[in-house]
């Protein structure tokens, strides 16, 4: 019996850890529908959105498009994908600006928009919200760890 209740001591809180770290994100990266890519790394798609990757594999241009980065969607894919706040993020384009290195990615204020945004740009990349309806031209990007 002190066995069992050992076990159950120590195996609770690695299932419930396991049952939380499953938890699905609150966003979904989007791409347009004739993109290659079908999965990435969050570190991959952070590299595209900071710019530091500037071609997908097939040479198109990326262009990377956030939404406004105080919306909810925002401040969850900053906190996923970059493993920064916003207001890290921020910081990181006005160093990048003032220095003359680039600008920060195109910021649009709803899903509709980046939605539309990237079936319309072919080397688009964008997110939208878990549970935004996906239109034909896009598709969604499996994230891999």
């Amino acid at each position: 019996m002190k066995r069992t209740r050992f076990f159950y001591l120590l195996l609770g809180p690695l299932l419930l850890w396991s049952l939380v770290g499953a938890e699905t994100e609150s966003f979904r990266v989007v791409v347009n529908a004739s993109n290659p890519v079908t999965a990435m790394t969050k570190q991959q798609i952070s590299r595209l959105f900071l710019k530091k990757e500037t071609r997908w594999e097939n040479g198109f241009k990326v262009t990377p498009v956030d939404q406004v980065l105080d919306s909810p969607t925002g401040a969850s894919f900053s906190e996923a994908v970059h493993e920064r706040t916003v207001k890290e993020i921020k910081s990181h384009w006005v160093k990048v600006v003032f220095s003359g290195l680039g600008n920060p990615p195109i910021e649009l204020k709803s899903d509709d928009e980046v939605l539309n945004f990237v079936k319309h740009n072919v080397g688009a990349i964008g997110y939208v919200s878990v549970g935004t309806p996906i239109c034909d031209g896009v598709k969604v990007l499996n994230i891999r760890e």
